[in-house]
């Protein structure tokens, strides 16, 4: 089980795919399943998973949408295995990390 910024980031692999639970903000991007397309130490870039000709995925010259980590303080690690990311005290998304 995921409890920190620290081993989510490592879950999160290159290639790994995730499953956004609920996205507070664009609401259009609940149940999506997204794929990181290229992992760095402050964010990813993801794709959609198994559809890399869609518009999101090929968005920032083919790397895909970018979604910044944040800070550790930033995240909730819930013992059902899904992590929430908040900005500022706002709600941004709920992920859970896919086998």
């Amino acid at each position: 089980m995921i409890q920190n910024l620290s081993q989510l980031k490592r879950a999160l692999a290159a290639g790994r795919p995730f499953l956004v639970e609920e996205h507070y903000i664009k609401p259009e991007y609940n149940g999506q399943y997204r794929i990181v397309q290229k992992m760095q130490t402050n964010g990813m870039y993801t794709g959609i998973y198994k559809q890399p000709d869609a518009e999101l995925s090929k968005v920032n010259g083919g790397k895909g949408m970018w979604l910044a980590f944040g800070k550790a303080s930033d995240w909730t690690f819930n013992a059902d295995g899904s992590c929430e990311q908040t900005a500022h005290g706002y709600p941004v998304w709920k992920i859970r990390v896919l086998d």
